[in-house]
């Protein structure tokens, strides 16, 4: 097993990611239409490194871009991995963003999350402790029905269940924020 959740958890730098998850930037952005404020959410909670505000950047930029845009591809390597300006550039995009694209971006990374450890969910020891801990962290939504106590002798019945439940969210949240 790659990931020991105990030892993830335990390690935790952020308590909105508790597992300490680390989503690639070309990973997410096959399962989200991310904007500005999912770039500062990720990176502020540790699901994207610094570096990914520039990947982003350079997927959207246009023919008469932004000011912030252009200086945020104009940082050189320690401007980008240290200090605030990246963090004040990103931040400073995102506050442009319209009231239901900020409101979804703690969903679509409930939703983000999710799909990464269903991917990889033979790499975990505890699987059940990871979705656990994950429910935690975006404090126990009621779109993830899915999830609830289980007993140990009523594991190997439930789990099935449970995995075409885990299926049917992803589904459900790829079509909302992924539109064709």
């Amino acid at each position: 097993m790659k990931y020991k959740v105990n030892e993830m958890a335990h390690n935790a730098k952020s308590s909105k990611n508790t597992l300490s998850i680390a989503i690639p930037f070309a990973y997410a952005e096959k399962i989200i239409q991310m904007n500005w404020g999912d770039i500062v959410f990720g990176i502020e909670n540790g699901y994207f490194d610094r570096k990914t505000a520039i990947e982003h950047a350079k997927t959207v930029v246009s023919d008469d871009p932004e000011q912030e845009l252009i200086d945020l591809l104009c940082l050189s390597p320690p401007e980008v991995n240290y200090g605030n300006l990246l963090l004040n550039l990103v931040a400073h995009l995102a506050d442009k963003l319209s009231a239901k694209d900020k409101e979804q971006t703690k969903e679509k990374f409930l939703y983000l999350t999710l799909r990464w450890l269903y991917d990889n969910k033979d790499e975990f020891d505890d699987l059940l402790a990871a979705l656990d801990i994950i429910y935690d962290d975006f404090d126990f939504p009621k779109s993830v029905n899915f999830l609830g106590y289980v007993s140990e002798k009523d594991l190997a019945k439930i789990t099935g269940t449970m995995y075409d439940r885990w299926r049917e969210y992803l589904d459900n949240q790829r079509r909302r924020f992924l539109p064709d």
